[in-house]
């Protein structure tokens, strides 16, 4: 398998096994489910079950799509390895969200903001690496 694909794999099966951990938890999870909050963390949006479990996960592997799709459309070339992060900064962030509705739904409350550190730092660091990685930095 190419670097390219197993890179894909990885992050669209996370995304999948996220979607797919619900399963077995499904009737302990509320009919509407909170997806989205304040400022000040409290559930401001909600979902059908089925379109807060896998409603992500295909916007996710959509997202996905759209980052291999991308140098098609673009002016300035893309190197593979900083399309390949991308894909895997995308499998993360909807990972790590998936997650974080999952639990939160199954009453595990907790102060949402500070679930967001992990999701800006990450950001950060990918930030950083396409920086460097397209000679715009050091």
């Amino acid at each position: 398998m190419r670097p390219s694909r197993q890179v894909d794999a990885l992050a669209a099966g996370l995304i999948a096994a996220l979607a797919l951990a619900a399963i077995p938890v499904w009737n302990d999870l509320p009919p509407r489910m909170a997806i989205h909050f304040s400022g000040g963390g409290t559930p401001d949006g909600f979902a059908s079950r089925p379109v807060a479990v896998f409603g992500t996960a295909i916007v996710g592997l959509g997202a996905i799509a759209v980052v291999r799709a991308s140098p098609r459309f673009t002016l300035e070339p893309m190197p593979r390895r900083v399309q390949d992060a991308t894909v895997l900064f995308v499998g993360g962030i909807f990972g790590m969200v998936q997650a974080i509705l999952l639990v939160w739904n199954l009453g595990f409350h907790f102060d949402v903001t500070l679930a967001l550190v992990p999701i800006l730092l990450l950001t950060l660091a990918f930030v950083a690496y396409v920086m460097v990685a397209r000679g715009r930095v050091g």
